[in-house]
């Protein structure tokens, strides 16, 4: 269609004035109907219509060799010592390359990997593989699955790469889908520190809450106290929250005055 737009526009372009008009479909009728007289036969039709049968098309078809260079990959060391037994100068790395073949066999120029218990793997490189990801994670047939089904997917479909794993996890992470409807998880991200007690009484913990619809005489917040042996609550109702008034609650719960902290939360050792 884009040589075929570029015709027009050369024929366009040799008249003095030309004006492009957009046809209704209920108005293309004639027009469709000759479109269609090249998929049919011309023995039904009358003698009065003229066809002129083109022998060549009007653009001129531009044939074009697209040559690509193999670009060195992580295939290629394996296949030069597969095909033609060079090594690379360094002996860490052919030393290296030469252990990595007993794993690989070519066929039919392709690079494959031996399997234990499967079929030969096609080796293919990074660009392959992560289209490769893609498709099988969220392609037609794709079902977002994790990291280990999608290289199992992949390896059962027959193809292989080094570091299958890291690829697809580092893939994976970039699924929008996955990261809207990842399931939200409950485990706390860093480790619980427990806060253990030997005897009643040893530690308490003082909590704030509120405020809460206004009762008989206006209070409105609850000063909470627990201890953490025995789960013992105290709890009084106050009106404000002040130091005045928690003051006066510690004592009257019979608290130390050192158990109030500067975070909001009050820890304390009260002995037996």
């Amino acid at each position: 269609m884009a040589s075929y737009l570029i015709q027009a526009k050369a024929l366009m372009a040799a008249f003095i004035t030309c004006k492009v008009k957009h046809i209704k479909r209920s108005e293309n009728k004639q027009a469709d109907a000759l479109s269609k007289l090249a998929s049919v036969g011309f023995e039904h039709l009358a003698k009065d219509v003229r066809i002129e049968v083109l022998a060549t098309p009007s653009t001129m078809n531009k044939e074009v060799c697209v040559c690509s260079a193999a670009e060195p990959n992580w295939m290629t060391p394996i296949t030069t010592y597969l095909s033609t037994g060079t090594l690379p100068d360094k002996k860490e790395e052919a030393r290296k390359i030469r252990h990595k073949a007993l794993n690989y066999t070519i066929q039919d120029g392709i690079l494959y990997m031996r399997s234990y218990l499967g079929p030969l793997l096609r080796c293919v490189d990074l660009q392959d593989a992560n289209y490769l990801l893609r498709e099988i994670h969220e392609g037609i047939c794709g079902v977002h699955a994790g990291p280990r089904m999608v290289v199992a997917m992949i390896m059962n479909t027959g193809y292989y790469w080094p570091g299958m794993h890291v690829d697809a996890e580092k893939e994976l992470r970039r699924c929008s889908a996955c990261q809207r409807h990842a399931t939200n998880t409950l485990c706390p991200k860093n480790a619980m520190i427990l806060v253990t007690a030997s005897w009643p009484l040893e530690k308490w913990a003082i909590d704030i809450t509120g405020p809460f619809p206004e009762a008989p005489g206006r209070v409105k917040f609850m000063i909470v106290a627990i201890d953490y042996f025995t789960k013992w609550v105290e709890a009084t109702p106050v009106a404000t929250i002040n130091a005045t008034s928690v003051k006066k609650i510690i004592c009257r719960f019979g608290l130390p005055m050192n158990l109030v902290s500067d975070n909001g939360t009050q820890f304390a050792d009260q002995h037996v």
